[in-house]
């Protein structure tokens, strides 16, 4: 495609219907144009000119002149250098469905679900956390070489948010014409990654590739990578219910001399803890795997049960507070739920020991221990 056909066929429509009104289009413009604010303020004093306009009048003039401008960068490399900005199309719009992805992650009608995946053998790191910025800069550059060295093409974005790193990766297997490559990677769809630095996870939608997994598990020197059960909406609650589960392992082992094992929260982040440990962490969705035996009948009872809601926490303890289900005592898989670490759950009557929940062991409790749950649930 050339220049005109990708702002046509791809920017232009991404910019009117996904990401939302005209504030979210200025601010995802100005994520795109940070490096060079004069452009940014060339847009406003476009829209300024033209009078007072409705709202959608004015995001319609946004994405006019800004799709204007990126013409023009992209038309000359000298003017795309002289702002030190992209020269190629597409990579505004690789990095439109960066910003677009990251708005919608923190409004109240995200969609995208996100899986959490475990990072084995994760290194200790330094006391002194590198700045953000250059963690992400570092592991772009990192992420590229490593795609390529598995023989792919890959194209990777990434974006700086407070005290995490999102990424927009896309690969494709490098072919012996250069030229088919480049075209074939413009039109792979993105994958999107979100790392705290510091601490042993990530966070990607559920499609994200062995590629992708093996190439980020390389760069951040791991040994490897595995899936937890624990999806949702909202990564930040997502990260506060497995380091909570990690700081509940640790208290209970007693290995204070761990604290610093995670870097949980390194200094520039203490500010978000503690807003983000203001109220409990939101799940939206979790799958109870109930088995028990019914010895009266002579049968096992195998069933599963999926729940769902806007925040399962604060809505199962509202249901206790009013009785609807029993809270003397409070069934353990409820009260732990925002420190278990996971949002599936095998649930079985008493096992051999007292208030068996998982049974006796198993490869799963071996693997993780994610549920630390202390007595079954009677239903």
């Amino acid at each position: 495609m050339d220049i005109d056909d990708v702002l046509t066929m791809r920017l232009r429509p991404l910019l009117l219907s996904r990401v939302g009104p005209y504030a979210s289009v200025m601010r995802v413009v100005e994520s795109v144009f940070q490096r060079a604010p004069d452009i940014v303020q060339e847009f406003r004093d476009a829209i300024e000119q033209e009078g007072p306009m409705t709202l959608q009048v004015k995001k319609s003039t946004l994405i006019d002149v800004v799709c204007e401008k990126i013409e023009w960068l992209c038309s000359d490399l000298d003017n795309s250098q002289m702002h030190g900005l992209p020269s190629r199309v597409s990579s505004y719009v690789e990095f439109v469905e960066l910003i677009s992805t990251r708005l919608k992650e923190s409004s109240s009608g995200a969609s995208k679900e996100w899986s959490v995946f475990h990072l084995d053998g994760y290194p200790s790191r330094s006391k002194e956390p590198e700045p953000i910025e250059e963690e992400g800069y570092v592991l772009r550059t990192k992420l590229k070489k490593e795609i390529k060295s598995m023989g792919f093409a890959a194209s990777v974005q990434t974006e700086v948010d407070n005290n995490r790193v999102w990424f927009r990766i896309s690969f494709v297997k490098k072919l012996k014409d250069r030229i088919k490559t480049s075209r074939k990677l413009e039109k792979s769809p993105g994958k999107f990654v979100v790392y705290y630095p510091g601490e042993p996870y990530f966070y990607a939608t559920k499609t994200i590739h062995d590629v992708v997994r093996t190439a980020l598990s390389s760069c951040l020197g791991c040994e490897g990578v595995r899936p937890i059960q624990l999806h949702g909406k909202e990564i930040a609650s997502l990260r506060r219910l497995r380091l909570g589960r990690d700081a509940r392992a640790r208290d209970t082992s007693s290995a204070k001399n761990e604290d610093d094992r995670f870097t949980v929260f390194d200094k520039t982040s203490r500010a978000n803890k503690e807003m983000e440990e203001t109220t409990h962490p939101i799940l939206d969705k979790m799958t109870l795997h109930i088995s028990k035996q019914l010895e009266d009948v002579g049968i096992k009872l195998d069933c599963r049960v999926d729940i769902a809601g806007s925040d399962l926490i604060g809505g199962l303890h509202d249901l206790m507070d009013e009785g609807i289900i029993d809270s003397e005592p409070a069934p353990a898989w409820i009260t732990n739920l925002d420190t278990a670490g996971r949002s599936t759950f095998r649930l079985q009557g008493p096992g051999p020991g007292p208030g068996s929940v998982l049974g006796a062991g198993g490869a799963e409790r071996a693997w993780d221990q994610e549920s630390l749950l202390s007595r079954a649930a009677w239903l």
